[in-house]
């Protein structure tokens, strides 16, 4: 009971809340871009571990992030004045294709802004605007401007890159050059971000939409003081993977979207992509097949590896016959000298992997179990589980931990001591549990013994993936989830997180991830060590529905600052992305926040991601199918204007609403049209029909009721 009450007290706040957000107009009004949002400097996180019980209604902070937008405009010093420029950008002469990018990015989001195609000069051509220090310069990255400066005068400048990480922004004018920097070359390109949004008001919202100031004729030099850094490090793409594949006719048809604003989406919400950043692993050294991290065991050693394969390495509940499932046993089944080898092989593929120049970038190595969760149940790993709290992930902590002594000593006799590599492992399924057991006199979780404790250079990739609640229902299902956050940090330094956001088998009908995707569960995560958030939603593709577009651009803002006002932020894409029909589109998504959370209430359905409602009581027509179609059908009258007033981009917005509106006709055709009896006509029942179709044959949606390999949408519709 308790439970229940909690749970409705919760939902009926957050349907008060949204309810009175959508009763409010989408005015005109907007936020000052240049803030400054901390400094960095404190101490103590607020709302930390310790204070958890005393927090209101589970509220959690995290502002230790590093925020700075300081960039008061100079008055009589121009970048742009009357329509024209004298600035300059600097290139290095050494520019890699990241670097490469951003200068792309900055003449093409220039252009967009102001009609100028700014000039370009490589630091290496001997032009005189290079050593004229009043010359008019925008220079990007690591310039001879830059290096030919000392450490000392390059830390006085604010430019250090170990404090700054991969992504850290840095931007800072002196006398008439501005420049820009970066912690890496993603740095430098998130740093031309940031100075388009101070310039221009530049805001990414999707491939086919974004904000930017245009026929900029003036713009004041501006004193720059800019030190942005993300509060995830790493943060990977999210809900939807054909975001950031190629265009769909319609789109570049528009002529408002070209091909780079497809081809560069990922960029732009600052999302760097495992295959750039992890250390693939090859299933037979001196072959070309290999992974990047996500199940992969297998391609360290498996029963036909020519690798010194032992048949005390596989487990015991590995399926035969099946490279998905070939699991490792990771004690060798009590095997001292079967082990060793275990372990020399696995620091072998890594310390292969170092050894090409491909890769020499690579600062993540995983080591990861197979999908499914076949952990091995000897009589030694079950021993070992005992010892370890009840954990099958110590065995693997304790061959993770030896795999990098390994690869660190041989590192430092072959020239690599300098480079940064940590290895990960996942806590996922079976081996999610940390290896900690609960000391009454400390009050706290601690490792389950000295063995557990992950070296420095070891990290927990923990895969949160039961539920998907709000933070607020702590006292729900959840509250094993964000536990288990807390545990880790009990026996590792560093976490990854992978958050899973969708119910996978039920795309078209909405799902409530904004339970999940607001600033205090990521404030926890931050607190309790996430350095590193992939936030997983839709990963067949076809399917960009449920919100799934505010999803990504929420969760793109909330990782790189989690202060952010998650509402205001919501507001700003149904403004962008909806025009005149922002606060019908806003309507219809509180509607379907707050009916997601009642059927989540629902045993037949839950929360757990992989369920499916099939239960039709569940979606009454009358009562909330029917009211959404009409608000959908309400929706595309209201932006009927944009034919007159803007006929390129009405297409593009008619398809950002049609996208949400395959849900309710999805779930109307297939939770009633095939009944004898039905509450709508045979006439409708077409219409709707004839409806979804036109969506599905335009959007390429599919619809994955059953299996992941089909069936499409329009076979799903056909004959309902």
């Amino acid at each position: 009971m308790k439970k229940l009450i909690s749970v409705l007290f919760a939902a009926l706040l957050l349907c008060s809340v949204f309810m009175q957000a959508s009763c409010e107009k989408f005015g005109d009004s907007s936020s000052e871009i240049i803030s400054e949002s901390g400094n960095g400097s404190s101490d103590s996180v607020g709302g930390g571990s310790e204070d958890k019980e005393d927090l209101p209604s589970g509220r959690y902070t995290f502002d230790k992030g590093v925020h700075v937008m300081t960039a008061p405009e100079i008055q009589g010093k121009y970048i742009v004045e009357k329509g024209a420029t004298d600035y300059v950008l600097v290139v290095p002469a050494n520019a890699n294709s990241k670097i490469e990018l951003a200068v792309d990015e900055f003449k093409v989001l220039f252009k967009r802004a102001t009609n100028i195609e700014i000039a370009s000069v490589r630091d290496d051509s001997g032009d005189p605007v290079l050593t004229d220090d009043n010359a008019k310069r925008i220079s990007i990255g690591e310039t001879s401007l830059i290096t030919s400066m000392s450490q000392e005068e390059q830390l006085a400048f604010g430019y250090d890159k170990s404090i700054l990480g991969s992504d850290g922004v840095r931007i800072i004018t002196k006398n008439n050059t501005v420049y820009i920097l970066g912690g890496s070359f993603y740095g430098v390109l998130y740093s031309v971000y940031d100075f388009m949004a101070i310039c221009f008001n530049y805001e990414f919202y999707y491939r086919n939409c974004i904000e930017i100031d245009t026929n900029v004729k003036n713009l004041n030099l501006r004193d720059f003081n800019v030190t942005n850094l993300p509060d995830v490090a790493s943060r990977n793409r999210g809900n939807n993977i054909t975001l950031f594949k190629d265009a769909w006719g319609f789109e570049l048809d528009s002529g408002v979207v070209d091909s780079t604003d497809i081809k560069r989406a990922m960029q732009r919400y600052r999302y760097i992509d495992t295959v750039e950043i992890f250390l693939p692993i090859y299933t037979e050294i001196g072959e070309t097949n290999y992974n990047y991290g996500s199940h992969n065991v297998y391609n360290y050693v498996h029963p036909t590896s020519k690798e010194g394969w032992r048949n005390t390495w596989l487990s015991d509940a590995a399926p035969a016959n099946n490279p998905m499932y070939q699991e490792l046993c990771y004690t060798a089944h009590g095997n001292k000298e079967d082990l060793d080898a275990l372990v020399e092989a696995c620091a072998n593929k890594i310390i292969y992997s170092l050894t090409l120049d491909a890769w020499k970038d690579r600062s993540y190595v995983g080591f990861t179990i197979m999908d499914g969760g076949f952990q091995c149940t000897c009589a030694a790993c079950e021993e070992a589980k005992v010892q370890d709290g009840g954990s099958y992930a110590g065995a693997i902590i304790r061959v993770a931990n030896r795999m990098m002594e390994i690869v660190k000593e041989w590192m430092k006799n072959n020239g690599q001591a300098d480079r940064e590599l940590n290895l990960f492992f996942l806590a996922y399924g079976t081996t999610e549990k940390a290896p900690v057991v609960y000391d009454e006199a400390q009050g706290k979780y601690v490792p389950a013994n000295d063995s557990v404790i992950c070296r420095d250079d070891v990290y927990a990739y923990l895969c949160t993936h039961n539920d998907a609640r709000s933070i607020y229902w702590a006292e729900g299902e959840n509250k094993a989830d964000i536990e288990e956050l807390e545990k880790w940090c009990a026996v590792t330094n560093h976490v990854f997180n992978w958050f899973y956001q969708q119910r996978y088998v039920n795309y078209s009908a909405y799902f409530d991830t904004f339970s999940m995707s607001n600033n205090d569960f990521f404030a926890y995560a931050l607190q309790n060590g996430a350095t590193y958030v992939i936030n997983q939603g839709d990963y067949r593709g076809e399917t960009v529905t449920g919100f799934g577009l505010l999803n990504e651009y929420v969760f793109s803002k909330l990782m790189w600052d989690v202060t952010l006002d998650m509402e205001e932020l919501c507001k700003k894409f149904f403004k962008a992305m909806y025009k005149d029909a922002a606060d019908t589109m806003w309507e219809i998504f509180t509607r379907e926040r707050v009916h997601s959370m009642t059927v989540s209430q629902d045993v037949t359905v839950g929360e757990y991601n992989y369920s499916r409602p099939r239960n039709a009581s569940l979606y009454p027509y009358k009562s909330y199918l029917l009211p959404l179609i009409e608000l959908y059908e309400k929706a595309l009258s209201e932006i009927e204007i944009l034919k007159l007033t803007s006929p390129d981009e009405y297409e593009l917005v008619r398809q950002r609403i049609n996208t949400e509106y395959v849900a309710p006709l999805y779930l109307t055709l297939s939770l009633y049209g095939s009944r004898e009896v039905r509450p709508f006509s045979n006439e409708i029942k077409i219409e709707y029909k004839t409806r979804l179709t036109e969506i599905a044959e335009t959007m390429y949606f599919l619809c994955y009721e059953s299996n992941p390999i089909g069936p499409n949408m329009l076979d799903f519709a056909k004959g309902v």
